[in-house]
């Protein structure tokens, strides 16, 4: 099975291998990404080290390089300007705190990279949006307002009255925090996970904003791995040039709320911005995309067969996406097998 996937994946690689005009551009990039694919023999050709990441962050101290080991956290800025990640991620892991009512929550927020131009003329990108919801929001996620209103939630987990205040008392928050944006113009994407546990079991609630997406991978009791996607608006094909949804400053555009009853055994939970989800796509005859599920789950079932941490799988599928990528963007990822 193991030798059959990678043969596969290797085969998708090589036709699917993007080619860019400024190459130079891209090379060290590449470089990169060449040398974790071939540590799972993806590419036969081995580079010689894995400094860039290193190199990357020294020379920029924008360039918000994450890599946590821990939480399955991995960020990095794109080659069309390594020196501005306006992609993050914040994560906050409950599981060891009696005191809170979740056990994990995952923020990850795209920044808009061409928002307009403020008051004075100048031109305006994402970073301030993203930076102020990712980091505001998981302030809110540690007070015991936000706990109240989770613990009220998980006694009525199945009355939609509970569920849909809880989802509006989120909504109200974001739009808060985000009166906090400046300048007002910068917007972003987010996506929103709360992972809770009520009587041993696991449930999934999600807040998606735009093309930022959670998608939930599993195998079935045939080992056949099922994609699925927490956000309607995930599922449609749209311009790559197109998020679909953000939060500016007091203003929130096509929010979409999930709550995943039951996640069954072995789920693992991949957040993650466009620069994933755009690189591993399908196309429509009008060079728009959407997420090839199929490709995704054939990626995430050969990281299982690894025995890939979270954080080995949150590299290999960014490394797999920097090869592919029709479109080179921030990209920045979680991964958590439950």
């Amino acid at each position: 099975m193991l030798q059959q996937q990678r043969s596969e994946l290797k085969h998708i690689l090589h036709h699917k291998q993007t080619l860019y005009d400024n190459a130079e551009l891209f090379s060290d990039y590449k470089q990169w990404a060449k040398y974790v694919l071939c540590q799972y023999s993806i590419l036969d050709d081995t580079p010689a080290d894995n400094n860039f990441l290193n190199t990357l962050n020294i020379n920029s101290k924008h360039a918000n390089i994450q890599t946590d080991l821990r939480n399955g956290s991995f960020s990095i800025p794109s080659p069309l300007h390594p020196n501005r990640n306006e992609d993050c991620i914040k994560t906050i892991n409950g599981n060891h705190n009696t005191a809170v009512a979740f056990d994990f929550i995952t923020i990850v927020c795209d920044g808009v990279s061409n928002c307009g131009f403020d008051t004075a003329g100048n031109p305006v990108n994402g970073l301030a949006a993203s930076t102020m919801i990712t980091h505001g929001f998981a302030d809110y996620c540690t007070t015991s307002t936000f706990n109240a209103q989770l613990t009220a939630l998980t006694s009525q987990i199945t009355n939609t009255t509970f569920v849909d205040l809880f989802y509006n008392q989120l909504l109200a928050k974001l739009k808060e925090i985000s009166q906090s944006i400046n300048p007002p113009q910068s917007a972003t994407t987010v996506a929103l996970t709360i992972e809770i546990s009520i009587n041993k079991k696991k449930y999934l609630l999600a807040i998606t904003i735009g093309d930022s997406q959670t998608v939930c991978v599993y195998p079935n009791q045939q080992g056949i791995y099922t994609c699925k996607q927490l956000s309607p608006q995930a599922k449609k094909f749209r311009s790559f040039y197109d998020p679909g949804g953000v939060v500016s400053a007091n203003r929130i555009v096509n929010a979409h709320w999930s709550c995943v009853e039951q996640l069954p055994n072995n789920t693992i939970v991949i957040t993650f911005t466009d620069g994933i989800g755009d690189a591993i796509c399908e196309l429509n005859n009008h060079d728009q995309a959407r997420l090839d599920t199929a490709l995704f789950c054939q990626l995430v079932q050969f990281c299982q067969l690894n025995a890939m941490t979270d954080f080995e799988i949150a590299q290999f599928l960014t490394a797999y996406s920097i090869m592919i990528t029709p479109k080179p963007d921030d990209i920045a990822i979680h991964c958590r097998q439950l």
